[in-house]
């Protein structure tokens, strides 16, 4: 491989919003050459399909920005999203079996493409590569796990918290407001209300409910302030008890609770994905 070939690549992926965190970052000069001049970028509008389920990935894809939707469809229609997937985080499956589930943009969506064998070749030539991609796919199980955790015998407003928390305790290090921490969310509210497990009426009464008791402000339907972190942890973590006593609300029957407070296997949910869109439009290489 040229010298040109090199430095091409070394000031091209310099610029890459993934390079710190994703596989790039722990190349050295000639096999990330290898995997600039084999990989290039992808855009995708709100709703397409990036990777089908049951597809063999040819392909492996690094997030550049955006917000993708680990999606599984069952056999009777119902849809689940399994995780939501950001910058660095990897779409496909590296050893080339059949991806378990889809990916889909749940928002305008860049992604890094490049071939499964490239990849490979990668990490044969560097095995900090390696070393890195097993970083990531371990990080993004264990975030998988996490949820599956915030999800067990948790109320919808329970696990709405546990949600907003989490994304708080990120945004705390980067983007504040005079009167609390901004948080912008990454999904509609149909897409959210789907990852946990509740309708989207639910989940638009139990923002509400965070309202009222001053732990957040609602500025519009993406964006909120959380002005009680403290507070907001503490009804994610709770007992239902205690939840009551945080929320300074009397216990009511389950009938009576509108379903804020609804058992999660009562809220069966059914959508439908939508059809997946397969234009797509090439930007040159880019890492």
């Amino acid at each position: 491989m040229s010298m040109v070939a090199i430095r091409n690549a070394q000031l091209r992926c310099a610029a890459c919003p993934a390079r710190e965190g994703g596989i790039c970052g722990a190349a050295g000069p000639f096999a990330q050459s290898l995997l600039f001049l084999n990989s290039f970028s992808v855009s995708y509008d709100k709703g397409e399909t990036i990777l089908p389920q049951g597809d063999v990935a040819e392909r492996i894809g690094i997030i550049l920005g955006g917000t993708v939707k680990l999606v599984n469809m069952a056999a009777d229609g119902r849809q689940t999203i399994i995780a939501l997937l950001g910058r660095t985080d990897l779409i496909g499956n590296p050893a080339g079996a059949c991806t378990r589930f889809s990916y889909e943009a749940a928002s305008p969506v860049r992604v890094c493409m490049m071939t499964r064998t490239a990849l490979v070749q990668g990490m044969r030539e560097d095995s900090d590569i390696a070393v890195r991609l097993v970083e990531l796919i371990s990080r993004q199980a264990e975030e998988v796990e996490e949820w599956l955790t915030l999800f067990n015998c948790r109320t919808t407003l329970q696990r709405l918290a546990g949600y907003l928390h989490a994304l708080a305790q990120v945004a705390s290090r980067r983007k504040s407001a005079p009167d609390g921490i901004v948080l912008d969310i990454p999904v509609c509210r149909k897409d959210l209300a789907t990852f946990l497990g509740t309708t989207p009426e639910t989940l638009s009464r139990n923002f509400q409910r965070l309202a009222r008791q001053h732990i957040l402000t609602l500025v519009s339907g993406s964006r909120v302030i959380v002005t009680n972190v403290g507070a907001l942890g503490r009804v994610a973590g709770s007992s239902g008890d205690e939840l009551q006593s945080i929320l300074c609300l009397p216990t009511l029957p389950a009938s009576e609770t509108g379903g804020a407070f609804a058992d999660a296997r009562s809220e069966n949910i059914v959508t439908r994905r939508p059809a997946g869109v397969d234009h797509r439009r090439a930007s040159g290489n880019r890492v």
